[in-house]
């Protein structure tokens, strides 16, 4: 097994007014969860190699620093990860990796220009320059960062002198790169989304109301704040932290790594919110129900099936619609059976009345849990609670929609409560205060709960 490492310069400096952890506490923070995540090791540099003059050049000691790995990769301090990124070190052999930065033309032609000076007869095409914020090689590629450390040191006054412009290490690294006879991978534009305020990153589609993600979190897995203002980054890390915090539990990452097979209610109203699911995988997923057979009432698109699948040894998922689409987004998962039923009566067009199917007739006879979350109105719940403890009088409940408004569901559960059916163990996911319905009407109570936990 290779082993991986990324690799982090993360230095306030008294060359720059700003302090660079005003915002590289949110750049450490979601590589640190994403290397955890993806066993990958976390080099963080906080100390300035007095040698050097501009604390960027401390990149270049990555060279001396990555003995012992097998690939690596050098990101700035103004990057942050997806939570779910893929691990980016099972995407590439033994390339040096990079992303084209095209967002400023002009500024990238005369940034070549003014460095050429120091390469002469070597030439960098626009169309192969590449952004040094964002890079994956492998061991064999250290010997690059030695060969630009090396020539720092040799124009070290020019360089920490340098007022021409065109950035500092990034065009010489181009061009040292263009030197050698390195095999270079060109990584999609969502490895280092770069400009992403000029195009348009930082809004959503509004004409999907349902969903509010931002562009540069739906469509990139590295996100590079550059481009503008350190003011401007600063309270765009910490705007992008505060929004997305949540997704980066270092303690739950056994949890998370299920949750994002899946979508959630920020995405898709018809669900349930990601902290309901991860309460259930609190509630279940361990020895004791390994080995249990799940029944889910209502399966919808098969949201809660994907991750209920991951703790149950067999899940039955029930409903009389969208079988299909629930099929397709747990084509992946083999311990399902999905079953089409009747679960309330109806008046068909003729005017007669359609009876509801048994319960016993489709669904077997030995189930240890059973997820209610099909039709909201008071008289549905109340049949789906008497269904469920007719056959099954031992069963554990997970009830969805509990706080949902106008109260129809809670008010079944609650008679039941009052019956010494069932006994609440627990109520999970979000509060009242924190959840509007997807009739966007305000909840009454908690998301769900837990009855007769056994």
């Amino acid at each position: 097994m290779s082993k991986n490492l990324i690799y982090m310069v993360a230095i306030n400096h008294d060359s720059s007014e700003y302090k660079n952890t005003d915002y590289s506490q949110y750049s450490i923070k979601s590589w640190e969860y994403w290397c955890k995540r993806n066993n990958v090791d976390f080099m963080l540099v906080t100390e300035h190699d007095d040698r050097l003059g501009k604390p960027i050049w401390n990149k270049e000691l990555i060279y001396e620093r990555a003995d012992g790995y097998d690939k690596i990769g050098v990101v700035d301090s103004d990057t942050m990860i997806k939570w779910d990124a893929p691990n980016i070190f099972e995407m590439y052999d033994d390339e040096f990796c990079g992303v084209l930065d095209n967002v400023n033309l002009k500024w990238v032609h005369d940034s070549l220009q003014v460095y050429g000076k120091f390469f002469d007869g070597i030439n960098v095409d626009i169309d192969e320059y590449i952004n040094a914020g964002v890079l994956f090689f492998t061991k064999k590629h250290l010997s690059l960062f030695k060969d630009i450390l090396d020539f720092y040191l040799k124009n070290q006054e020019e360089l920490d002198n340098w007022n021409k412009g065109g950035g500092k290490e990034q065009t010489i690294l181009n061009y040292h790169l263009k030197k050698t006879d390195f095999k270079r991978k060109f990584l999609t534009p969502s490895w280092n989304l770069l400009g992403m305020h000029k195009k348009q990153m930082f809004t959503h589609n509004w004409q999907l109301n349902e969903d509010k993600t931002p562009f540069f979190v739906k469509y990139g897995f590295i996100w590079h704040f550059t481009g503008f203002g350190i003011p401007d980054r600063i309270n765009l890390m910490k705007q992008t932290w505060e929004l997305f915090e949540k997704h980066y539990d270092i303690d739950n990452i056994k949890y998370d790594k299920i949750l994002d097979l899946t979508r959630h209610r920020d995405v898709e109203k018809s669900t349930t919110t990601r902290k309901f699911k991860k309460d259930i995988l609190d509630t279940f997923l361990n020895d004791k129900f390994k080995d249990k057979v799940l029944v889910e009432i209502g399966c919808h698109k098969g949201n809660s099936t994907k991750y209920l699948s991951k703790i149950f040894k067999k899940v039955y998922a029930v409903d009389k619609w969208h079988l299909d689409k629930a099929k397709e987004h747990c084509k992946d998962c083999d311990n399902v059976e999905f079953v089409k039923a009747n679960l309330y009566p109806y008046r068909k067009g003729d005017g007669s009345i359609q009876n509801a199917e048994d319960w016993g007739d489709f669904l077997p006879s030995n189930v240890d849990v059973v997820f209610i979350d099909a039709g909201h109105e008071y008289q549905q719940v109340k049949s789906d609670i008497e269904n469920a403890l007719k056959l099954w009088p031992n069963v554990s409940f997970i009830f969805d929609d509990y706080g949902l408004p106008p109260g129809e569901v809670k008010k079944a559960i609650d008679e039941h409560v009052e019956e010494g059916n069932l006994k609440i163990s627990k109520f999970i996911g979000d509060s009242a205060d924190d959840l509007i319905s997807a009739a966007n009407t305000k909840f009454i109570d908690m998301e769900g709960c837990i009855c007769n936990l056994m």
